[in-house]
């Protein structure tokens, strides 16, 4: 596995703790600097001393949704611009696609969300690979 200094940052956001477990696992056998937040406000408060690469956030969490998540991670200029992934169970309609999108997130993925998506659309965004 790579050296941590090197692998990219990921934030896991859910208050489901088995998806955050789930996902934390992989992604760190993948080579991903993994931190978790079980709710908004943790996530929110991880990202104003640790700038991730690329977020995965549930929308609906406690105390603070993945909407504005996204919204305070966008707004903070100290960092690159992380990708950041709404993985939701809200559904795949339009108007919940456009939500996330105006909200910030590059991607909006409905549970039960394919790991091996997730890491193709990591890997499109750290290696700048174009589909």
């Amino acid at each position: 596995m790579a050296s941590r200094r090197n692998s990219p940052k990921l934030l896991l956001a859910d208050d489901d703790d088995s998806s955050l477990r789930a996902f934390a696992i992989f992604f760190e056998l993948e080579g991903f600097d993994v931190r978790i937040a079980h709710d908004g406000r943790e996530a929110v408060e991880l990202c104003e001393h640790w700038h991730p690469d690329l977020a995965l956030l549930d929308i609906d969490m406690p105390y603070v949704n993945g909407y504005e998540v996204a919204r305070r991670m966008r707004a903070d200029t100290r960092a690159p611009p992380p990708l950041l992934i709404a993985v939701t169970g809200r559904g795949d309609s339009p108007s919940e696609r456009d939500a996330s999108l105006t909200a910030g997130f590059d991607y909006h993925v409905s549970k039960p969300a394919r790991l091996s998506r997730l890491l193709e659309l990591a890997n499109r965004h750290l290696f700048k690979i174009s589909h």
